[in-house]
């Protein structure tokens, strides 16, 4: 059917293929049927599978990869390689192994060096989940609070319609939301993740001084987690909900959305069976081409 024609448009990369083949062969060996839920449960044993004994030796890896950038051109978030071409700049980006992350065998990038973190130490090592993102959540979160919070009180004195938030006025509140976390807030969360190194002349007493900063820069990121909860306590209690809800509970209520697609037993087993894989039938149809003025000049509306 159509359905199942649209789920052979494109070819998953599997990422620990020995791995990945060996536990497969061996369930099919032992007559197991591979059903949704065993491979959810699998794919949850690996990804709590992080490698705490080799965190050190990690960061040190990182630290030297970093001594050879300034600061500046670090990066742990999608950049183009064109635009960093344009300004004549060479950057390290720093990425975690996320399938979608993977680049197709035809791009070449000339001025971005991407570095990936080894798999299930993102928690650890990232800097963007050391309390950037949480910030961001919290920061997104304030904005859609305060704008119910106003709508109600204008229904309440004026009798005035609530306004639905659409797609343009959530990209707004994105750009907002992201402008509003601060620099000590990111700055923080590098060093809480222990990889940036020390530039100079390395001294005697640099792990006690890395120590410091780390533990100095988890207690600031604690206290403004706690601030930000606070303040989108007091938007959730103006609203006067009948079953209230916590702060926290509002701010991390998607962290276990679903972000990528659950693999099916179907490609399980074109995986493992490379000799009877089946060839694309589908095209796509190609999206009309958005200039970045046209972007800007719609968003500005």
């Amino acid at each position: 059917n159509d359905s199942y024609q649209a789920n052979l448009k494109r070819e998953k990369k599997i990422q620990f293929p020995i791995i990945e083949e060996a536990w497969i062969d061996k369930a099919l060996q032992a007559g197991l049927v591979l059903t949704e839920s065993i491979l959810a449960t699998k794919a949850l044993d690996f990804a709590l599978f992080a490698p705490i004994q080799d965190l050190d030796s990690m960061r040190e890896k990182l630290r030297q990869t970093l001594r050879d950038y300034d600061p500046k051109e670090i990066f742990n978030c999608d950049e183009t390689d064109s635009h960093i071409r344009v300004q004549n700049r060479h950057i390290l980006l720093l990425v975690n192994n996320a399938p979608t992350h993977a680049l197709s065998e035809n791009t070449t990038l000339t001025n971005i060096v991407i570095e990936y973190l080894l798999p299930n130490t993102t928690s650890h090592l990232q800097s963007c989940d050391q309390g950037i993102i949480n910030s961001f959540k919290a920061q997104y979160r304030k904005l859609y609070l305060r704008n119910w919070v106003k709508a109600f009180d204008n229904f309440n004195e004026h009798g005035t319609e609530l306004d639905e938030i659409d797609i343009k006025k959530c990209i707004k509140y994105i750009a907002r939301a992201w402008n509003n976390v601060t620099n000590d807030t990111i700055k923080n969360c590098w060093l809480k993740a222990g990889i940036i190194p020390e530039y100079g002349e390395p001294s005697d007493d640099e792990s006690v001084n890395r120590e410091a900063y780390e533990n100095n820069a988890d207690i600031q990121l604690e206290l403004e987690r706690l601030r930000e909860l606070e303040e989108v306590q007091v938007l959730i209690n103006k609203l006067g909900f009948e079953n209230s809800f916590t702060a926290e509970k509002f701010v991390l209520y998607d962290d276990f959305e679903v972000t990528t697609e659950m693999i099916s037993d179907y490609e399980i087993l074109k995986a493992v069976q490379p000799n009877n894989q089946e060839k694309e039938e589908i095209e796509e149809e190609p999206l009309s081409t958005i200039t970045h003025n046209e972007v800007i000049k719609c968003y500005d509306k």
